[in-house]
C-alpha cells in the first residue's frame, strides 16, 4: 500500500505516453525490482477523502517522489482527479492511499473502466460468462 501526498501531473504536459485507464508514479515508491515488475500493469484502487477510482499503474522515472518523503507526482487523467481532489486543482496534493485492487473491485473495474469500448466489451463478456453459467446448470438438471 502507498500512501503519500500526490500532485497530478497532466499526461499532455509529460514525455511519458499514457493509455486511458491508466496511471503512473515514480518508481521510487517501491524500493524492490522485483515487486515493480510484478507490480506493472496490476489493477490498483486510488483513493482520497472524496472519492476513489481504478487504474492500471505504470511506473516513469520522470516524475518525482519517494516513500520516505511521502510526497510525489501522479500521471493521472483529469476524469480520476476531478474524482479525487476537492477543488479540481492540479497544483494542490492531494493525499491519496493507492492499493491493490481485490478481486470484486476488480469486476468493478470492467463497468467503470474510463473507455467506453473496454466497458461495452466487458459488458459481452459478462452476458457470455451468465450464459455458460445458466446452461452448465440446465444440464445437471
Amino acid at each position: 500500500m502507498i500512501k503519500g501526498m500526490f500532485e497530478r501531473i497532466p499526461p499532455l504536459e509529460s514525455t511519458e505516453q499514457l493509455q486511458i485507464g491508466w496511471f503512473a508514479i515514480s518508481h521510487r515508491w517501491l524500493n524492490d525490482k522485483e515487486s515493480r515488475r510484478n507490480t506493472y500493469g496490476e489493477i490498483y484502487k486510488i483513493s482520497s477523502k472524496h472519492g476513489s477510482v481504478y487504474r492500471n499503474i505504470k511506473f516513469s522515472p520522470r516524475l518525482k517522489g519517494t516513500a520516505k518523503k511521502r510526497e510525489g507526482q501522479i500521471l493521472l487523467d483529469w476524469h480520476a482527479w476531478i474524482t479525487l481532489s476537492s477543488t479540481g486543482n492540479e497544483k494542490m496534493p492531494e493525499e491519496l492511499t493507492i492499493r491493490r485492487a481485490n478481486i470484486f473491485e476488480i469486476f468493478y473495474f470492467s463497468s467503470s473502466h474510463p473507455d467506453p469500448a473496454y466497458r461495452h466489451s466487458m459488458a459481452i463478456a459478462r452476458i457470455g460468462l451468465y450464459v455458460g453459467l445458466l446452461s452448465v446448470i440446465l444440464a445437471f438438471k
